[in-house]
């Protein structure tokens, strides 16, 4: 992973599962990296089911974000925080019309990679947590549905690109599934209780500081 220097720069890219964990996340961090991310946070909270502010949305939006943020020459992260995954498995329920097709999703994937790495940024990938289909479409519908196998392909798909790319994976969402039993862990139909939240960045930080520490012996 390159530039994990002393206080490295980093720059978060995700959906609302991270805008959740973030401040918990730079709290842990601070001592070690300096966290930031674009965008309008209290708008993004009015609606964490629809991108907007600082909730990078699907792949194709991260995609333009991320060429966006690496043109300006006065934000140049060390290091990017990145997932994207669960706005691009949304199913609408009429048309049963996936939001973004998976040879998209890689695609996107590709590219956001190849941007990043000709920049010269480190990259860490974070897979994508998971759905239950009877917890998020049965009871108060968001509009839109999800299915826990879309999860499964794209989080696949999502490990071949960054393993053909060389860029290391933290997996959240196999952390998360072991904190307990899904009608205790989430709060909704996709979000997670404030105790999940706080762990789950208690996992990341443990990891980018020990991944940095390895770096640089």
């Amino acid at each position: 992973m390159a530039s994990f220097s002393t206080r490295p720069l980093l720059h978060i890219v995700g959906d609302s599962i991270s805008l959740q964990y973030r401040g918990y996340l730079r709290e842990h961090l601070r001592k070690h990296f300096r966290c930031t991310r674009e965008g309008a946070e209290k708008r993004a909270f009015k609606n964490l089911d629809i991108p907007m502010g600082n909730n990078a949305g699907d792949s194709a939006s991260v995609l333009t974000r991320i060429t966006l943020l690496l043109a300006k020459t006065r934000l140049k992260p060390d290091v990017i925080l990145l997932n994207c995954g669960l706005h691009d498995i949304k199913v609408d329920p009429a048309t049963r019309k996936i939001n973004v097709t998976i040879a998209a999703y890689r695609s996107n994937l590709e590219q956001v990679v190849a941007c990043v790495q000709k920049a010269k940024v480190g990259l860490v990938w974070v897979r994508t947590t998971h759905s239950v289909d009877a917890i998020h479409n049965t009871g108060k519908s968001p509009g839109f549905q999800r299915f826990a196998k879309d999860g499964v392909r794209y989080n696949r798909a999502a490990d071949e690109v960054m393993s053909a790319s060389g860029v290391p994976v933290v997996d959240l969402n196999a952390f998360t599934r072991g904190l307990g039993k899904d009608t205790e862990i989430f709060c909704d139909h996709v979000h997670f209780v404030e105790r999940v939240r706080e762990l789950q960045a208690a996992f990341l930080a443990g990891w980018l500081v020990a991944r940095r520490e390895s770096v640089r012996r």
